[in-house]
């Protein structure tokens, strides 16, 4: 990726070993890398897709950024994180109630219901649709939810104004996707989130997700500005946040508030 400061100087492979090293074993802020993104790259006026609100930190922050006359659409399975999120909303950021809308619904490629598993550790950030090892060593909920299209949602003139989707679902991304053709034909900038582990809980090959995604004219790249021009580099990736930039997007212009943000977190990092 030309201009990126992490591309330019690291080996993908060896980026997080250094990285990890240099920063006492801890990763950088992948939350914050993400909003960093959105917040330079859309306009007021716009709209945002959220698929996976949890608490609300991103929903709020969206709204933020396209302002009264845009508007962010969320989805988020989980009723206690619905209403947690929507009383945080009315309690400290009542400018934004109405430029959001959340769908307590879980979605995927077909509609129906299905068990959801709410955890109780991690701030319940390991919920989701699976259940997973990560989820084994706490309290879990186990509750059904209806399972809708994010496809059925999406009016024409949300999907004119679109410019910006994160999806983070814990594994059931690609389902997701499969539901969402009218958000991929539209091709706004995406972050995205992706294990190792999620093709064995839903079923399906990395490749398939890969394809997919590549299918709708997308190119895949991390957080850290390194390109993932093929599955296998996929699968052996050691981060889990990636970003779907548009062919015809600049990636240095998608992915450079992320890069400015490692630079001034770890200047020394870069420059050593």
């Amino acid at each position: 990726m030309t201009g990126s400061v992490a591309a330019e100087r690291f080996e993908r492979q060896d980026f997080a070993d250094k990285l990890l090293e240099f920063n006492n074993g801890a990763w950088p802020d992948m939350e914050g890398l993400i909003r960093d993104i959105y917040v330079a790259r859309v306009d007021k006026g716009r709209t945002i897709l959220d698929v996976g609100v949890n608490h609300g930190n991103h929903l709020v922050q969206m709204a933020q950024t396209v302002g009264p006359t845009g508007h962010v659409i969320g989805f988020e399975a989980a009723p206690e994180l619905v209403r947690r999120t929507l009383g945080s909303i009315s309690a400290y950021y009542p400018d934004v109630a109405d430029s959001v809308t959340i769908h307590n619904v879980a979605v995927s490629d077909k509609p129906g219901t299905a068990k959801f598993y709410f955890s109780k550790m991690n701030d319940s950030g390991l919920s989701g649709l699976a259940d997973r090892s990560a989820l084994h060593d706490g309290e879990v909920e186990e509750i059904t939810v209806p399972v809708r299209l994010i496809d059925d949602y999406m009016d024409a003139d949300f999907i004119a104004r679109l410019d910006f989707a994160k999806v983070d679902i814990e594994g059931a991304e690609y389902d997701a996707f499969k539901g969402a053709t009218k958000v991929l034909s539209r091709r706004p900038l995406m972050t995205f989130e992706w294990d190792t582990a999620a093709p064995t809980y839903f079923s399906y090959a990395p490749e398939d997700l890969f394809n997919l995604i590549r299918s709708y004219g997308y190119e895949i790249y991390d957080l850290f500005g390194f390109h993932y021009p093929t599955v296998e580099d996929l699968v052996t990736t050691r981060v889990w946040n990636f970003v779907a930039v548009p062919v015809g997007m600049s990636p240095t212009y998608a992915i450079e508030p992320s890069i400015n943000t490692l630079r001034t977190a770890f200047p020394s990092f870069f420059t050593a």
